[in-house]
């Protein structure tokens, strides 16, 4: 989101977070202290479609590969110039992506 052509979008989206309030700093510590699932994907059983933003710190995208490794039926792509919200970021590649998958998949 760092594009300049896209600074009111980001002003829109900066505002909006600004307007949670405090109880967002509790949700955030639910998000980052959880247990993880990873041991208990490998028993997925339907098609799992994983995308990771190529500038995601906030989940890097070797632990994306890690979901890709565990879950038998499943494909990663890693989405250029988009951080941790690709789909807000790169809408029109994750759109495309999630299209394809559903249409392989139906």
């Amino acid at each position: 989101m760092a594009d300049a052509s896209r600074a009111s979008e980001r002003e829109y989206w900066r505002n909006h977070m600004l307007k949670l309030g405090p109880d967002i700093a509790r949700s955030a510590h639910g998000v980052i202290h959880r247990t993880g699932v990873l041991d208990e994907l490998k028993d997925c059983k339907v098609p799992m479609l994983i995308l990771a933003g190529e500038q995601d710190h906030a989940y890097e995208v070797p632990l994306s590969h890690n979901i890709a490794q565990t879950v038998a039926d499943s494909q990663m792509f890693v989405i250029p110039k988009a951080g941790h919200s690709v789909a807000l970021e790169q809408p029109k590649i994750v759109n495309e992506y999630i299209s394809d998958f559903i249409s392989e998949h139906s």
